[in-house]
């Protein structure tokens, strides 16, 4: 099915139409201003998300902060369930269950507040460099699913970071939403025995 909408501009006040294709015919329909709603900006429509992975499908995350070690949380499989994650360097133990499954959370509903360039040569500039703090995702088979990394505060905007993720650009988003990342050993290795997030 195609829908079109057209506005006519008359002495009376604007009149709007919908003409409706699909494979029985063609609908002419006088319409209200309603129909208005569907003139969007494409960049309106554009997936906000900056990173693109399934949940279920991520077995492994490993964490870095600048200058730190990597943090490395595994379950082994895609069938484990949440308890089995653990933490398997730089120190072996049981991880915080909770914080795992808050930052997949968090990744997962990580959003584009603004973008940025495209392929810029100096990632740098935004701290975005292979210095930068990230996490990475990993499927059962080894394979990287996705990477979020972390870069230089944006100036004059409370809470706001620039970011690359999925997308080959730098983009911003809110800081504020990295809290739930455990860039820390502390964060995620329940030394107690329980799920102590």
């Amino acid at each position: 099915m195609r829908v079109r909408v057209s506005r006519q501009t008359a002495d009376a006040g604007d009149a709007f139409y919908v003409l409706r294709d699909d494979a029985t015919g063609s609908t002419l329909a006088q319409v209200g201003p309603g129909a208005t709603e569907y003139d969007r900006n494409p960049a309106d429509l554009r997936d906000k998300n900056i990173l693109r992975f399934k949940k279920e499908a991520v077995t492994k995350m490993v964490f870095r902060d600048v200058g730190g070690p990597e943090i490395v949380v595994d379950k082994g499989s895609v069938e484990a369930s949440a308890e089995a994650w653990k933490v398997t360097a730089p120190r072996a133990g049981k991880a915080k269950i909770f914080k795992v499954t808050s930052a997949l959370w968090a990744l997962g509903s990580a959003k584009i507040l603004a973008v940025g360039e495209e392929k810029p040569k100096d990632w740098a500039k935004y701290g975005l460099d292979d210095k930068a703090k990230y996490v990475a995702l990993f499927g059962a088979d080894g394979k990287e699913l996705a990477r979020f990394v972390i870069g230089k505060p944006v100036p004059e905007t409370p809470s706001g970071f620039y970011v690359r993720g999925t997308r080959d650009q730098v983009l911003q988003s809110d800081g504020s939403r990295f809290v739930d990342l455990p860039f820390k050993l502390e964060d995620v290795l329940d030394e107690g025995g329980k799920d102590g997030g």
